[in-house]
């Protein structure tokens, strides 16, 4: 993230944290909402490709790696 707008900068370390599991919900099903939702603020509010794009990853990796994420959750 540049720190030009708030939704990238915000967002980006949000996933982050998501990711490295540092912070959220241990729930499979609540983690996947709370990760698509902040991806689904950042594509609709950010304001350049890189905010817009930072989602694809969680994107892809709920997508083919769900229940990897939800034993890691554990």
């Amino acid at each position: 993230s540049c720190g030009k707008c708030f939704p990238c900068r915000i967002g980006t370390k949000r996933l982050t944290e998501r990711l490295g599991g540092k912070s959220g919900p241990r729930e499979m099903a609540q983690w996947e909402a709370e990760v698509r939702d902040i991806g689904k603020v950042m594509k609709a509010t950010s304001a350049c490709g890189l905010g817009m794009a930072a989602p694809l990853i969680t994107d892809s990796l709920l997508k083919y790696f769900s229940e990897d994420v939800g034993r890691k959750l554990k």
